[in-house]
């Protein structure tokens, strides 16, 4: 073999040896993972109701902030600038009253959690680069139900089990897949994050 071969050969060798390192060292977070990052979110609640079947739009926006702000994450009513910490949270409430005397309401409870998916990203000041293999929503739950009288009790109920989830959600996505904690680790606080239209 001559010089010119034998090099190009070390060559490839060490390419290949190059690339195999780089995707040992790339990391990975899915959607339901993604929520171990949020430092803050917009709150969206929307009340699709009708017939008085919920009227307490208000205490339920202030139960969910309390809840999120309480484990950490801070609350926005306007919309925040994608980064690997921001979400956004909508609770929407969809309900109507049958059609009959005295008619029960029914419907249904959403709550959802939504972020810009993430590639290749790099996390400014830091060495940290992860992939993201995700889609926009990282959270979802619908309630469906029926009450003679109107939805507060049900909403009520199903805002506590949604910050309580999300809560629990974090800290098992902190606790388990390293790269959460790498990517929380360049988190630069509260600052960092752009309100849109500010």
């Amino acid at each position: 073999m001559n010089k010119i071969g034998f090099l190009q050969v070390v060559f490839i060798v060490l390419s290949f040896y190059a690339l195999g390192v780089s995707a040992q060292d790339k990391k990975y977070i899915t959607s339901t993972d993604r929520i171990g990052n949020l430092k803050a979110v917009q709150l969206i609640v929307q009340d699709a109701a009708t017939g008085r079947c919920w009227t307490e739009i208000r205490k339920i926006k202030h139960k969910i902030q309390i809840g999120l702000e309480q484990n950490g994450i801070a609350v926005f009513s306007n919309q925040l600038d994608q980064t690997p910490y921001s979400a956004t949270i909508s609770f929407v409430v969809v309900a109507e009253r049958a059609a009959i005397k005295n008619g029960p309401c029914f419907g249904y409870i959403q709550m959802l959690v939504t972020a810009s998916p993430y590639y290749e990203q790099s996390i400014a000041n830091s060495n940290i680069t992860y992939t993201e293999f995700s889609i926009s929503i990282l959270y979802q739950e619908i309630y469906t139900a029926i009450n003679s009288v109107n939805f507060n009790a049900a909403v009520r109920s199903a805002a506590d089990y949604f910050v309580n989830d999300i809560v629990s959600k974090s800290l098992y996505a902190k606790r388990e897949n390293p790269t959460i904690s790498l990517i929380n680790s360049a988190y630069t606080g509260i600052d960092s994050h752009k309100i849109i239209g500010e």
